[in-house]
């Protein structure tokens, strides 16, 4: 059962609908907009002429559940009633003033905030999402997110009556922004290149500072195509193996050397939990990950695994097979099928099982649409490769 059925579930076992029926109650928030996360509650908006006898009736109904408590104050000069429980795992908001609901501040945020959503497309909700879960309200995610400036709270609510015209302007600007850098950034990432190269280019394992360089190249390339924010992806891009366990002793060691470098060098928060996030569910691992969230983390998984298909990842797979002493080839070791991280990180194994064991897979992983196009001609270079390594290999030509 999805979060929002059991939030419909509840909702019904609470009887709001028949017990607020003289107030016409509306769900708002997160969950009718899909941008909902772990901690989020139910909003419920109300409208009530009469505060009290309102709060009388919220006493009787829902007085004895746990968490139950009731503030009553002015809001923007109209009294306003505030309620909060808990049923069952589910935080409650209950939300009443003396105006229409669909004139009510809650309502009217809803409102411009599904509509900006339906134009940036989905890779926005999930971003939202993540700001959220990075410690975010939701009014403030999304200003964070579409660069709005300014009281987050008031200038959505002057977007209400915005056309769609307008609100597609402050979105491609947004996203012509985030593929763009300013200078301060910009010093950020040349000291973050280097900080990156002085530690890898020593390995010899096929994750030196060169496969670094080309995953950022295939990076800016596929951020400017998707436009995704160029600044998150290019951190990302060039952190993403110093919490790699093939190239550390530890992910956690290595995740706390990065975020400690993120913070010394003065990137905002908001980025570095952002870009750890992108390099803690980014690694293939046998493909036992759960699914990148975000935009930026899928444009940075994207280059990482084109690095690892066609004549680099050949190039790769030979380099990093020769670094663990592993066989190129022996036809009477099979390919490993549903593999856990142990599992793809040790075992007997051989350079060619591991395209049939990863690259040959990567193609159809790819998250967005540039690439997927790149995708194909590196999937296909590498099957011509493998017909011509087998004939080789029986001497046939």
């Amino acid at each position: 059962m999805s979060k929002r059925q059991h939030v419909a579930e509840i909702l019904a076992k609470l009887r709001i609908n028949e017990v607020l029926r003289d107030y016409d109650p509306h769900l708002a928030g997160t969950f009718p907009i899909e941008i909902d996360i772990p901690a989020s509650d139910a909003d419920i908006l109300c409208e009530a002429q009469d505060i009290q006898q309102f709060r009388k009736v919220v006493e009787e109904q829902y007085g004895s559940y746990p968490d139950f408590q009731i503030v009553e104050q002015d809001v923007k000069q109209l009294p306003t009633l505030i309620v909060n429980f808990t049923c069952e795992d589910l935080p409650i908001e209950i939300f009443a003033q003396n105006r229409p609901v669909k004139e009510q501040n809650g309502y009217l945020h809803m409102v411009i905030e599904e509509r900006m959503l339906k134009l940036a497309g989905e890779g926005a909700k999930e971003s939202i999402r993540q700001l959220k879960l990075n410690g975010l309200k939701t009014e403030p995610a999304f200003a964070h997110y579409f660069h709005l400036s300014g009281n987050p709270y008031n200038r959505l609510l002057e977007l209400v009556h915005a056309d769609d015209v307008e609100l597609k302007h402050i979105i491609e600007a947004r996203m012509d922004a985030g593929w763009t850098v300013s200078e301060e950034k910009a010093a950020i990432l040349s000291r973050a290149h280097e900080y990156v190269r002085q530690e890898l280019e020593s390995d010899a394992s096929g994750h030196d500072w060169w496969h670094i360089y080309r995953v950022v190249q295939t990076t800016k390339t596929i951020a400017k195509q998707e436009r995704a924010n160029a600044f998150v992806c290019e951190l990302a891009a060039l952190m993403h193996d110093l919490a790699d366990d093939k190239v550390v002793a530890s992910e956690a060691e290595g995740l706390t050397n990065i975020q400690a470098w993120l913070t010394h060098n003065q990137v905002d928060t908001s980025t570095i939990a952002e870009v750890i996030e992108i390099i803690t569910t980014m690694s293939f691992k046998g493909g036992n990950r759960p699914p990148i969230r975000t935009l930026e983390g899928k444009v940075v998984q994207d280059a990482d695994r084109l690095d690892a298909i066609g004549a680099m990842g050949i190039s790769r797979v030979f380099a990093y097979s020769g670094a663990k002493n592993r066989l190129i080839h022996d036809p009477a070791i099979r390919p490993r099928e549903q593999m856990t991280t142990a599992e793809y990180r040790s075992g007997e194994d051989t350079a060619i099982n591991h395209f049939y064991e990863k690259l040959l897979k990567l193609k159809d992983l790819m998250n967005t649409n540039y690439g997927r196009q790149m995708a194909e001609e590196r999937h296909t270079f590498m099957e011509q490769y493998l017909d011509q390594f087998y004939a080789e290999w029986e001497g046939i030509k």
